[in-house]
């Protein structure tokens, strides 16, 4: 466990090998290794966007790291009475110390996993609403993704899912026939696979009604380029963050497509989308889950999933 005094000092130095990294990897030609170039880049940008998210809310992040430490002690305490409460004989006089003890450092371990979640949500942006809370402790205890990534983490291990023997499983989690187009159906199981059922309910058509309603669930929808020739207010500073869906317009009359942001910069939009051309290192395989490199000016909006 890194210590938080250790963070924050590393910081600058963290920020600056950073740029100087990015920089190297830039240097280097696409014709390097072929296609190795782009994946290469793509997963450092991945990396540099997990990064930022602590540094731009560092205060909060050496809080969690601080809790959690507090956290642990308490679980090692319960643990251990707890131990010594079961294998106690019931005419054992310290039995009932034994009962207290554990059960104050359960409850202690309950109300840091509190504290620990509410810090880490303040960076990812998460918010505990409805039936299912969020719980980003998993990003200590298992090495989680921070906030929505995980369902950009979820799609990507469905990269290579064709179209026949494999997309089957996101149309029934719609209800939908195999024969129906399926790109709103594989980001429905995607987010439902990481908890997002609350506001990302199943859902087939690719509309503007099912944006509002996600909309009322709770999800922040950030209008793009296309959304203009639709009468509305572009947020043309708005760079889409891992796990947020992006719907398509490429035509100015109806929304066509719908995939998941896997990373973003100012220039280009790299996703994760199904029902879609496999592209050049997929030869050969079409209507599948691929990774796709997108325009800003054929986005709608991007609806950020929340929890």
């Amino acid at each position: 466990m890194v210590s938080a005094g250790k963070v924050s000092g590393d910081k600058s130095d963290l920020q600056s090998g950073l740029k100087s990294a990015k920089t190297a990897l830039n240097s280097i030609g696409t014709s390097w290794q072929g296609n190795s170039h782009d994946t290469l880049i793509n997963q450092f940008d991945n990396f540099y966007g997990q990064v930022n998210i602590v540094l731009n809310d560092m205060d909060s992040f050496k809080e969690a790291v601080d809790l959690y430490k507090e956290y642990k002690d308490a679980k090692d305490k319960w643990e251990h009475y707890k131990g010594l409460f079961n294998n106690c004989a019931d005419d054992n006089p310290n039995k009932s110390s034994y009962r207290k003890k554990k059960n104050d450092a359960k409850e202690d371990m309950e109300t840091l996993k509190k504290q620990i979640n509410s810090a880490l949500n303040s960076i990812t942006g998460v918010k505990d609403t409805g039936a299912k809370k969020s719980s980003q402790l998993n990003i200590f205890e298992q090495g989680g993704s921070f906030g929505n990534k995980v369902i950009a983490d979820i799609a990507a291990k469905e990269v290579g899912t064709l179209e026949y023997g494999g997309h089957e499983k996101y149309a029934d989690f719609c209800n939908l026939a195999h024969s129906e187009p399926w790109c709103a159906a594989f980001v429905s199981w995607c987010c439902n696979e990481a908890g997002y059922g609350n506001s990302i309910n199943p859902f087939v058509l690719v509309c503007k009604d099912e944006i509002a309603r996600q909309k009322e669930r709770g999800c922040d929808v950030h209008y793009g380029a296309k959304a203009a020739a639709h009468g509305e207010k572009t947020d043309s500073d708005y760079i889409p963050k891992p796990g947020d869906l992006i719907v398509f317009d490429f035509d100015d009359v109806d929304l066509d497509h719908v995939g998941i942001v896997e990373s973003a910069d100012k220039n280009s939009i790299h996703t994760i989308e199904g029902n879609t051309s496999g592209e050049e290192n997929m030869s050969g395989k079409h209507d599948c889950v691929s990774y796709k490199t997108r325009s800003y000016s054929d986005a709608y909006a991007f609806v950020t999933p929340k929890k």
